[in-house]
């Protein structure tokens, strides 16, 4: 079955130049055009489209994510397709999949793509507490869909914060969608201001009790300043043993002159060859390290990101 899905995928590919061609087009204009246009971030796109595919090559099963991605205005589903296609040919046939998206062994991770296995360790982090947590809360949500499935754990308080623009669109697209999203409380607010947390005290937010905080894929478009201003905030208004998920990247990583510069840009890096500087870092914080995975530390660059588990002391 191998060597058939091989043959096939070649002859498909070939075929499919064309389209590809189209699609990756398509890609383009929907996600910088139209984001521009809708006045929202180009690279909100970007986490959904990664967990749709790892939904529909069974990495990790995430309908909500696959159901949005669809209706969202400024992702293309087709053309999506019409890059993707050979490739789900081939996994459909072998069963097997070690393409762009696919998952990779603990400090293996594809300094590419650092999607597909953030998700992976962010999900484990949020599983381990939710028996105990009665708060979630994901800054700067964009299209994250842990309110609406199965992450979400029955949890009773549920918050997600974000710019306006963004939230607009994200609740006009969940509606489309048929995702009920009644649950959720939305708190618009810039995280860059010290007003979000008085903000998301006023959708209900209670600091007695234990909470999860979710900080997906944000630091690195924020200053060091910000990022110290928006923990420390946390340590203020969350209860004892609440617990932050925060991902850091590389200073290798956001100065890296062939990463594609995204239209908001990279800015904050930390730099992650001496372990010793992520834990100082951490350190002019009120939050513990508990648990952490260094993404790429046993490739020939060193690590290129570093996710944490951290906990309110």
């Amino acid at each position: 079955m191998k060597f058939l899905s091989i043959v096939v995928y070649i002859i498909v590919q070939i075929l499919f130049i064309p389209f590809a061609i189209i699609g990756v087009f398509l890609i383009l204009i929907k996600q910088f055009t139209v984001s521009r246009y809708l006045k929202i971030s180009s690279t909100a796109v970007d986490n959904v489209s990664v967990r749709w595919a790892m939904d529909i090559f069974d990495i990790k099963e995430d309908k909500t994510s696959t159901q949005l991605f669809k209706h969202l205005p400024n992702a293309s589903l087709i053309g999506h397709w019409m890059v993707m296609y050979p490739t789900y040919l081939r996994y459909k046939i072998s069963n097997k999949y070690n393409g762009f998206f696919s998952s990779k062994d603990s400090g293996k991770e594809f300094f590419g793509n650092p999607i597909t296995n953030r998700t992976i360790y962010f999900d484990k982090y949020i599983t381990n507490h939710q028996d105990t947590a009665k708060q979630l809360v994901i800054l700067g949500a964009g299209f994250d869909t842990r309110c609406y499935g199965k992450l979400s754990g029955g949890c009773p308080n549920l918050y997600e914060i974000d710019l306006p623009n963004t939230q607009k669109i994200k609740i006009k697209t969940l509606e489309k969608a048929k995702i009920d999203s009644s649950n959720v409380n939305f708190v618009t607010a810039d995280l860059r201001k010290s007003d979000w947390s008085t903000k998301l005290k006023e959708k209900g937010f209670n600091p007695s009790l234990k909470s999860v905080f979710l900080l997906e894929g944000i630091t690195v478009y924020l200053n060091e300043e910000n990022v110290l201003e928006i923990l420390n905030k946390i340590c203020e208004i969350a209860s004892k043993d609440s617990v932050v998920l925060v991902d850091f990247y590389s200073t290798k990583f956001v100065n890296f002159s062939r990463l594609p510069k995204k239209s908001e840009g990279y800015k904050f890096g930390l730099d992650l060859r001496d372990s010793n500087n992520f834990e100082e870092f951490i350190n002019k914080t009120n939050l513990k390290l508990k648990n952490h995975n260094y993404l790429g530390q046993h490739n020939n660059n060193g690590p290129f990101m570093v996710t944490a588990e951290l906990v309110v002391e």
